[in-house]
């Protein structure tokens, strides 16, 4: 049996290189040593014949060295291998012999141990991290006979740089993908599912392509992916979820962009799936345009109509503005939803910025304001702006009151010009959220029916981590991974629909605090209806009556609102804070 002690090949920093492992000096008997040969300014011809300079690592020494070979006799390393077992020296050139430095046996064990996992990660195209790690527990039932705790450790830490191992791993990796040079060039079996590409003649996916669009144009390159199945499952949706990854791209892509909806199981639970997805140049509106278009364009050529968005559907983003509008140019207006995790980010970020972070987290009052001025959003949309005019008022007596109204434990003075700020950041709400181009309607999320965040799509590019071989990978490598990965998803879809498997569902503290924000909005509803249908005179006084009427209703819902959209630990009371009853 023998096995190579070392592979052998030309480095790309320091152009060729080798590293021998020669017998020792008879009177060191079962020690070896170690040459890494580098390449020394280049190469020279010396009477028609071609000779280079290698310098050895170790010692610094300058060898010249002919295309000349020479025998290299097989090795015996005591307690290295197994009983009998050689290490072989490859090449079977020399450049000379000389002594510089002993290699210890773990040494040779941790480097034996990284070329068979990188072996088998370019077979298999097991992941750079995963490899890795197997190599280290390799270390303990190792064939080799390294027997002190001592040796293994060595060899433990010889093999510990991480970086540049999991560098070697990954491009082995490459060995086992294909090189697409372009959105153009990518090749067939590459523009289907797994299931179709391994698919017999008569079989159901036989023939099926998930590549339903492709452009080369300089500056505009795009590639879009979705399989009929999900495209099906799209037309039966009511809301979709999009979102971008800007890191688990192709290397000259910019983003990774993904819609996702909700598959419905036969007992009626949900899962939000991945259902369409494009790789972008450029994330302008007109290339946003381009991907809706197909979309559309795919859903009309298959089933005449767009499906249950055009009938009261909401397509959920995060704000950004040239996919929003890219969307409703495409599908028609009041279609498109913002996060409510960004809208209220939104606003804080603003509290941030005028210096009111540590007074909203002191004072009971400040709190209560902005609570109510983000919980607008929960409101019939027709009730948003009256809400705004004679709710969300800006405190008085603020500014240096030693003696504050609010129910929390006491603080210090509030500084000269609180109210001020507050006043701007009213002004900025009004502005920016109530008279912007969308309208209320892009924000407003009473009795909405659907996701309210885009938490499901921003899970999913989080998860691929684990899925994809790095970030900003070549295009052929991210091709076949997300073969894999669509694969992935497309049984589970399977096997939700068929009711095989159970969805992955939420907190049971989301689904109290969800089930709370239902019943305040039913109940702010019908009480709002009752207040509109009240007959009103025209003395001043009946319309204060009547507005009283609407503050005694609206305020409290928003309180109790502002908690239950605002707590980061759904159905637990902040600290130092009493929890807000239930608006009823």
């Amino acid at each position: 049996m023998a096995t190579a002690a070392y592979e052998w090949g030309k480095s790309k920093r320091k152009g060729d290189s080798r590293k021998l492992i020669t017998p020792a000096p008879p009177s060191k008997d079962g020690s070896a040593v170690v040459h890494t040969w580098t390449s020394y300014r280049g190469k020279y011809v010396v009477q028609g014949e071609e000779k280079r300079l290698y310098r050895c690592a170790e010692c610094q020494r300058i060898k010249e060295h002919s295309e000349g070979t020479y025998l290299v006799p097989s090795l015996r390393m005591a307690n290295v291998g197994i009983a009998g077992e050689r290490l072989e020296v490859d090449p079977v050139t020399l450049l000379a012999k000389h002594y510089c430095k002993p290699l210890r046996r773990s040494h040779v064990v941790g480097d034996q141990l990284y070329l068979e996992q990188r072996e088998v990660v370019s077979k298999s195209g097991k992941r750079a991290m995963r490899a890795h790690m197997d190599a280290l527990q390799t270390v303990e039932t190792s064939r080799f006979a390294l027997a002190t705790e001592i040796e293994r450790n060595e060899a433990k830490d010889w093999m510990a740089n991480e970086r540049s191992r999991k560098r070697g791993y990954q491009r082995a990796r490459k060995d086992k993908y294909p090189v697409v040079a372009s959105i153009a060039e990518i090749p067939n079996e590459l523009t289907m599912p797994w299931s179709s590409r391994f698919a017999l003649e008569g079989d159901a996916s036989y023939g099926h392509t998930y590549l339903i669009f492709q452009d080369d144009t300089p500056g505009h390159e795009m590639a879009v992916f979705a399989s009929p199945d999900n495209l099906e499952k799209l037309h039966r949706s009511a809301h979709w979820v999009s979102d971008g990854n800007f890191k688990y791209r192709p290397k000259d892509m910019q983003q990774l962009y993904t819609v996702h909806s909700f598959v419905e199981t036969p007992a009626g639970q949900k899962e939000a799936k991945i259902l369409v997805a494009a790789i972008m140049k450029t994330r302008t509106r007109e290339v946003y345009e381009r991907l809706f278009g197909v979309i559309h364009a795919q859903l009309m050529e298959r089933f005449r109509t767009v499906g249950r968005m055009a009938e009261g559907g909401r397509a959920h983003f995060d704000f950004e503005p040239a996919a929003i509008g890219a969307f409703e140019s495409v599908f028609g207006a009041d279609l498109s939803s913002v996060c409510l995790l960004h809208y209220a980010n939104y606003v804080n970020k603003k509290l941030r910025d005028l210096g009111l972070s540590t007074t909203y987290q002191e004072c009971w009052t400040v709190n209560q304001f902005v609570r109510k001025l983000v919980a607008l959003c929960m409101l019939p949309a027709n009730y948003v702006l009256k809400a705004f005019e004679l709710v969300c008022i800006v405190p008085s007596d603020l500014d240096g009151n030693e003696n504050c109204e609010c129910r929390d434990t006491p603080h210090p003075p509030l500084l000269l010009g609180t109210e001020g700020k507050l006043e701007g950041l009213r002004a900025y709400f009004e502005k920016n959220w109530l008279h912007n181009r969308y309208g209320v309607n892009s924000w407003n999320y009473h009795l909405m029916g659907g996701p309210r965040t885009t938490n499901h799509a921003e899970a999913w590019h989080s998860s691929l981590r684990s899925k994809f071989d790095g970030m900003a990978i070549d295009l052929g490598v991210w091709l076949c991974n997300f073969q894999a990965i669509h694969h992935q998803e497309g049984e589970r879809t399977r096997q939700l629909v068929e009711g095989l498997v159970e969805p992955y569902g939420p907190r049971p503290a989301y689904l109290q605090n969800d089930a709370r924000i239902l019943a305040a909005s039913n109940d702010i509803a019908a009480y709002l209806q009752d207040w509109s249908l009240r007959r009103v005179n025209r003395s001043a006084a009946a319309r204060r009556r009547h507005d009283a009427l609407f503050v005694e209703g609206v305020d409290p819902f928003l309180r109790s609102m502002g908690y239950l959209i605002g707590c980061k630990n759904m159905g637990e009371p902040p600290r130092h804070r009493m929890q807000p009853e239930d608006f009823d």
